[in-house]
Formats: structure tokens, C-alpha cells, sequence
């Protein structure tokens, strides 16, 4: 089975630019020449009045058939870049390549397998694995003001205190035990506490 992807070309050729430019000069010959051509013969047949109407109705088909147009090719371009309707997984030779490339894109398809093949996982890591994970340098980072040791008396006063009897807060707590700032507050937050 093989699998297509669209790729947009950046740049149009001299070919393709010559080839638009004839196929509009060529398509507003077509387009023209029986307006004209029906003008003269109302203009002839009926009068001037009846021809300029005629010739105004005209020109209105021909710009709803000219918006008709832009809408249908700004819906084409949108589907074969979002790979809806046909454009979703063309194959080559069909309609769809032909379209695709008309519209300036390029389709290029390779072979793919019909099993996917599922990579292998290892949930059980090896010896040299957990090695490496135990001999990882330690991270480094901001040291602590103050050790373990000092905090662990703050710890077990604040979570032994009775909330009814005891009246200071964590704060008071670790002013008194840590010291506190010349502007008054502790040393050290009570966030850092609970980190």
C-alpha cells in the first residue's frame, strides 16, 4: 500500500505562467465575443434600449459565474490543503493527482508496510540503566538557609501545639526560634515551611 502526501510548490515555472496567461486571453475571447456578438443583433433587431438591457444582464451572469468560480477554486485549494473529500488519500494515476497537480501541488507517494510494526518497549529496565540512574549527579540548586536540624524543633512544636490554648502562629514560631529582619518579619517564610 503506499502513502501519498501533498507538498506545495513555492515557485510557479515560465510554462505554467505562459499557459495561464493564454488560457485567459483565450477564455475572455470566448467569453466576449458572443456578447458582443448578441448586442449587434438585438441592437439591429430591437434598438439601442433593448440591447443595453441585454448587455447589462449579461455582465451580471458573467460576475455571478466569475464569483461562482473564485468560491469553487478557493474550496478545491482549501480541501486538498486540509486533505478533505477526494484529496484525503490519493492515489496515483486518479483524478484526485491530476487535480492536485493542476492546482499546483505536488504528490509524492511511497511503499508502506501492510503490519505496522510496533516498537518493542522494555518495561524492565537493565543493570546499566539502574546504574546510571543511582550514580546521576545530585542537582544543584539553592541551599537552604538553614539545616534539617534547626527545623525539626519549629516542626514538632507547630504540629504538637493545641489551636485552643496556643495563641501564636508560625510566624511568631519561626521568628522566635530562627530570628527575624530588621523590618520585623522572620528570617525565613512560612511557606518555606510547608516546602
Amino acid at each position: 500500500m503506499k502513502k501519498c502526501t501533498i507538498l506545495r510548490f513555492r515557485k510557479y515555472g515560465l510554462a505554467k505562467k505562459v499557459v495561464l496567461a493564454l488560457s485567459l486571453i483565450g477564455t475572455g475571447a470566448v467569453v466576449t465575443l458572443p456578447v458582443v456578438w448578441t448586442y449587434k443583433k438585438i441592437h439591429l433587431g430591437l434598438g439601442m434600449e433593448a440591447a443595453q438591457v441585454t448587455l447589462a444582464f449579461q455582465v451580471f451572469v458573467l460576475l455571478v459565474l466569475i464569483t461562482v468560480g473564485l468560491g469553487l477554486g478557493y474550496t478545491v485549494d482549501w480541501a486538498i490543503r486540509r486533505r478533505k473529500s477526494i484529496f484525503r488519500s490519493p492515489h496515483e494515476g486518479s483524478c484526485a493527482e491530476a487535480l492536485v497537480r493542476l492546482w499546483g501541488y505536488k504528490m509524492t507517494c511511497q511503499e508502506e508496510d501492510e503490519y505496522n510494526i510496533i516498537p518493542e518497549i522494555n518495561l524492565f529496565p537493565t543493570l546499566d540503566e539502574v546504574l546510571g540512574m543511582i550514580n546521576k549527579p545530585k542537582r544543584r540548586g539553592r541551599k537552604p538557609t538553614f539545616p534539617l536540624e534547626a527545623w525539626l524543633p519549629i516542626a514538632a512544636k507547630w504540629e504538637n501545639r493545641d489551636p485552643i490554648r496556643d495563641a501564636f502562629t508560625l510566624e511568631d514560631l519561626i521568628r522566635e526560634s530562627l530570628g527575624e529582619n530588621p523590618d520585623g518579619s522572620p528570617v525565613v517564610s512560612a511557606q518555606s515551611y510547608y516546602s
